[in-house]
Protein backbone atom coordinates (compact mmCIF):
# COMPACT_ATOMS: atom_id res chain seq x y z
CA UNK A 1 0.00 0.00 0.00
CA UNK A 2 0.81 3.20 -0.84
CA UNK A 3 1.14 6.11 2.36
CA UNK A 4 0.39 10.07 1.47
CA UNK A 5 1.14 11.08 5.24
CA UNK A 6 1.50 9.58 8.48
CA UNK A 7 -0.86 11.36 11.20
CA UNK A 8 0.23 12.04 14.68
CA UNK A 9 -3.09 10.43 17.28
CA UNK A 10 -1.41 11.72 20.31
CA UNK A 11 1.99 12.96 21.55
CA UNK A 12 3.60 13.29 24.75
CA UNK A 13 6.94 15.14 25.51
CA UNK A 14 9.54 16.06 28.46
CA UNK A 15 12.98 17.92 28.71
CA UNK A 16 15.38 17.90 31.66
CA UNK A 17 17.20 20.81 32.55
CA UNK A 18 20.85 20.88 31.93
CA UNK A 19 21.81 22.64 35.62
CA UNK A 20 19.52 20.03 37.81
CA UNK A 21 17.37 17.53 36.23
CA UNK A 22 14.17 19.10 36.81
CA UNK A 23 11.35 17.81 34.03
CA UNK A 24 9.49 19.68 32.01
CA UNK A 25 6.42 17.83 30.87
CA UNK A 26 4.57 18.59 26.98
CA UNK A 27 1.30 17.15 25.47
CA UNK A 28 -0.01 14.39 27.34
CA UNK A 29 2.97 13.51 29.36
CA UNK A 30 2.43 11.86 32.61
CA UNK A 31 5.05 11.59 35.70
CA UNK A 32 7.15 9.00 36.93
CA UNK A 33 3.99 7.34 38.84
CA UNK A 34 2.76 6.18 35.76
CA UNK A 35 5.81 3.68 35.48
CA UNK A 36 4.60 0.85 38.09
CA UNK A 37 6.71 1.10 41.35
CA UNK A 38 8.78 -2.57 40.56
CA UNK A 39 9.89 -1.14 37.52
CA UNK A 40 10.57 2.08 38.79
CA UNK A 41 12.76 1.24 41.22
CA UNK A 42 15.23 -0.64 38.55
CA UNK A 43 15.37 2.73 36.30
CA UNK A 44 17.51 5.55 36.16
CA UNK A 45 17.16 8.96 34.61
CA UNK A 46 16.85 8.34 31.44
CA UNK A 47 15.08 5.06 31.46
CA UNK A 48 12.26 6.72 33.83
CA UNK A 49 12.02 9.43 31.19
CA UNK A 50 11.70 7.38 28.26
CA UNK A 51 9.17 5.12 29.85
CA UNK A 52 6.87 7.61 31.64
CA UNK A 53 6.63 9.56 27.78
CA UNK A 54 6.07 6.60 25.97
CA UNK A 55 3.41 4.96 28.22
CA UNK A 56 1.81 8.24 28.57
CA UNK A 57 0.31 7.86 24.73
CA UNK A 58 0.32 3.74 24.53
CA UNK A 59 0.10 2.53 28.83
CA UNK A 60 -2.06 -0.10 27.50
CA UNK A 61 -2.82 -0.93 24.00
CA UNK A 62 -0.61 -3.66 22.14
CA UNK A 63 0.74 -1.03 19.28
CA UNK A 64 4.07 -1.69 17.39
CA UNK A 65 6.62 0.09 18.54
CA UNK A 66 9.40 1.93 17.70
CA UNK A 67 12.57 3.87 20.12
CA UNK A 68 15.56 5.12 18.86
CA UNK A 69 18.10 6.68 20.95
CA UNK A 70 21.74 8.02 19.43
CA UNK A 71 23.10 7.17 23.05
CA UNK A 72 20.56 4.65 25.37
CA UNK A 73 21.40 4.61 28.67
CA UNK A 74 24.98 5.84 28.52
CA UNK A 75 25.27 7.10 32.03
CA UNK A 76 24.39 3.49 33.31
CA UNK A 77 26.57 2.14 30.26
CA UNK A 78 29.88 4.46 31.92
CA UNK A 79 29.32 3.22 35.50
CA UNK A 80 29.36 -0.28 34.52
CA UNK A 81 32.42 0.19 32.85
CA UNK A 82 33.96 1.80 34.79
CA UNK A 83 33.01 -0.72 37.62
CA UNK A 84 34.61 -3.60 35.40
CA UNK A 85 37.72 -1.53 34.91
CA UNK A 86 37.85 -1.30 38.73
CA UNK A 87 37.94 -4.90 39.44
CA UNK A 88 34.30 -4.48 40.32
CA UNK A 89 31.62 -7.62 39.34
CA UNK A 90 28.90 -6.49 36.30
CA UNK A 91 25.31 -6.42 37.79
CA UNK A 92 23.62 -8.62 35.16
CA UNK A 93 19.92 -6.90 36.36
CA UNK A 94 22.41 -3.14 35.64
CA UNK A 95 23.39 -5.06 32.56
CA UNK A 96 20.00 -5.75 31.36
CA UNK A 97 19.11 -2.36 31.56
CA UNK A 98 21.94 -0.64 30.09
CA UNK A 99 21.50 -2.09 26.70
CA UNK A 100 19.60 -0.60 23.48
CA UNK A 101 16.26 -2.33 23.87
CA UNK A 102 15.56 -1.96 27.37
CA UNK A 103 13.16 0.76 27.12
CA UNK A 104 10.88 -0.81 24.92
CA UNK A 105 11.27 -4.19 26.81
CA UNK A 106 10.28 -2.11 29.94
CA UNK A 107 6.94 -0.55 27.82
CA UNK A 108 5.92 -3.75 26.83
CA UNK A 109 5.99 -5.42 30.04
CA UNK A 110 4.02 -2.87 31.78
CA UNK A 111 1.66 -2.90 28.81
CA UNK A 112 1.70 -6.24 28.26
CA UNK A 113 2.37 -5.98 24.88
CA UNK A 114 3.59 -9.13 22.31
CA UNK A 115 3.48 -7.18 19.64
CA UNK A 116 7.02 -6.40 19.39
CA UNK A 117 9.70 -3.82 19.21
CA UNK A 118 12.21 -2.36 17.27
CA UNK A 119 15.67 -0.10 19.05
CA UNK A 120 17.43 1.87 16.46
CA UNK A 121 20.46 4.15 17.10
CA UNK A 122 21.63 6.41 14.12
CA UNK A 123 23.92 9.03 15.46
CA UNK A 124 22.85 12.40 14.89
CA UNK A 125 19.84 11.53 12.46
CA UNK A 126 18.54 8.57 14.97
CA UNK A 127 14.92 10.31 15.50
CA UNK A 128 14.73 10.69 11.35
CA UNK A 129 15.90 7.01 11.37
CA UNK A 130 13.08 5.62 13.79
CA UNK A 131 10.31 8.04 11.61
CA UNK A 132 11.62 6.09 8.28
CA UNK A 133 11.25 2.99 10.33
CA UNK A 134 7.55 3.58 11.90
CA UNK A 135 6.77 4.83 8.65
CA UNK A 136 7.88 1.17 6.88
CA UNK A 137 6.07 -0.71 9.50
CA UNK A 138 2.99 1.55 8.49
CA UNK A 139 3.26 0.77 4.75
CA UNK A 140 3.53 -3.09 5.32
CA UNK A 141 0.63 -3.03 8.22
CA UNK A 142 -1.35 0.62 6.86
CA UNK A 143 -4.16 -0.42 9.74
CA UNK A 144 -1.89 -0.69 13.09
CA UNK A 145 -0.83 1.87 15.25
CA UNK A 146 2.85 2.91 16.01
CA UNK A 147 3.97 4.13 19.21
CA UNK A 148 7.08 5.87 18.69
CA UNK A 149 9.72 6.60 21.68
CA UNK A 150 12.58 9.06 20.80
CA UNK A 151 14.88 9.58 23.93
CA UNK A 152 18.55 10.86 24.68
CA UNK A 153 20.14 12.24 27.87
CA UNK A 154 23.54 14.53 28.30
CA UNK A 155 26.56 11.86 28.37
CA UNK A 156 28.49 12.05 31.53
CA UNK A 157 30.81 14.74 32.03
CA UNK A 158 33.72 12.86 31.05
CA UNK A 159 32.30 12.72 27.45
CA UNK A 160 31.04 15.95 27.47
CA UNK A 161 33.57 17.15 24.66
CA UNK A 162 31.83 15.08 22.29
CA UNK A 163 28.79 16.36 23.08
CA UNK A 164 26.31 18.85 21.28
CA UNK A 165 23.18 18.49 23.42
CA UNK A 166 22.06 21.85 25.33
CA UNK A 167 19.73 20.05 27.44
CA UNK A 168 19.95 17.57 30.15
CA UNK A 169 17.52 14.93 27.79
CA UNK A 170 14.61 14.95 25.83
CA UNK A 171 12.26 12.79 25.36
CA UNK A 172 9.44 12.57 22.68
CA UNK A 173 6.66 10.27 21.88
CA UNK A 174 3.82 10.06 19.11
CA UNK A 175 0.92 7.36 18.47
CA UNK A 176 0.77 7.13 14.79
CA UNK A 177 -1.27 5.89 12.19
CA UNK A 178 -1.57 5.45 8.14
CA UNK A 179 -5.02 6.20 8.36
CA UNK A 180 -6.48 9.53 8.26
CA UNK A 181 -8.19 10.02 12.34
CA UNK A 182 -11.14 12.49 12.89
CA UNK A 183 -8.94 15.38 14.42
CA UNK A 184 -4.74 15.16 14.59
CA UNK A 185 -1.98 17.08 16.18
CA UNK A 186 -0.29 16.98 12.91
CA UNK A 187 1.43 14.81 10.05
CA UNK A 188 4.26 13.47 8.47
CA UNK A 189 5.13 13.36 4.47
CA UNK A 190 8.34 12.38 2.65
CA UNK A 191 8.28 15.17 0.02
CA UNK A 192 10.54 14.58 -3.69
CA UNK A 193 11.38 17.71 -4.07
CA UNK A 194 14.09 19.56 -2.17
CA UNK A 195 13.11 23.49 -1.28
CA UNK A 196 15.39 25.27 -0.03
CA UNK A 197 14.04 26.03 3.27
CA UNK A 198 14.97 22.07 4.21
CA UNK A 199 16.93 22.01 7.31
CA UNK A 200 20.24 19.34 6.34
CA UNK A 201 20.16 16.43 8.93
CA UNK A 202 19.05 18.33 12.24
CA UNK A 203 20.92 16.65 15.13
CA UNK A 204 17.88 14.73 17.22
CA UNK A 205 17.24 17.14 20.29
CA UNK A 206 17.27 19.98 17.29
CA UNK A 207 14.30 17.60 15.13
CA UNK A 208 12.68 16.85 18.54
CA UNK A 209 12.54 20.40 20.04
CA UNK A 210 11.31 21.93 17.06
CA UNK A 211 8.33 19.08 16.79
CA UNK A 212 7.53 19.86 20.53
CA UNK A 213 6.94 23.61 19.43
CA UNK A 214 4.75 22.96 16.63
CA UNK A 215 2.90 20.30 18.21
CA UNK A 216 2.28 22.84 21.20
CA UNK A 217 1.38 25.25 18.45
CA UNK A 218 -1.37 27.33 19.69
CA UNK A 219 -1.79 29.27 16.07
CA UNK A 220 -1.58 25.48 14.35
CA UNK A 221 -0.03 26.35 11.27
CA UNK A 222 3.25 25.83 11.64
CA UNK A 223 5.19 23.26 10.00
CA UNK A 224 9.14 22.18 9.54
CA UNK A 225 10.66 20.57 6.29
CA UNK A 226 13.93 18.84 6.96
CA UNK A 227 16.14 16.14 4.63
CA UNK A 228 18.02 13.40 6.50
CA UNK A 229 19.88 10.66 4.73
CA UNK A 230 18.07 10.90 1.15
CA UNK A 231 14.71 11.55 2.90
CA UNK A 232 12.67 14.95 2.23
CA UNK A 233 10.32 15.58 5.13
CA UNK A 234 7.92 17.37 5.93
CA UNK A 235 5.58 18.13 9.19
CA UNK A 236 2.66 20.31 9.29
CA UNK A 237 0.98 21.13 12.31
CA UNK A 238 -2.89 20.40 12.95
CA UNK A 239 -4.65 22.89 10.77
CA UNK A 240 -2.58 22.38 8.21
CA UNK A 241 -3.16 18.07 8.50
CA UNK A 242 -5.93 17.82 5.72
CA UNK A 243 -5.27 15.79 2.60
Amino acid sequence: MTVSAVYVDAWAAVTLDAKDGTPQRFGACLDDSVIPAAHRRRLGTFGRMAVSCGLSIAATDSSDLVFCSRYGDVDLAHKLVTEVVAGGLLSPAAFSLSVHNAVPGVMDLVRGSRAGHTAIAAGSQSLSAGLAEAWAKLVERPDDKIAFVYADCALPAIYQQFSEMKLGGTAVALTLSARKPVSTFGRFILERASPANMLDDPGSEELAGLLMQILGSVAGDASIRWRSRGLHWLFAAGADATD
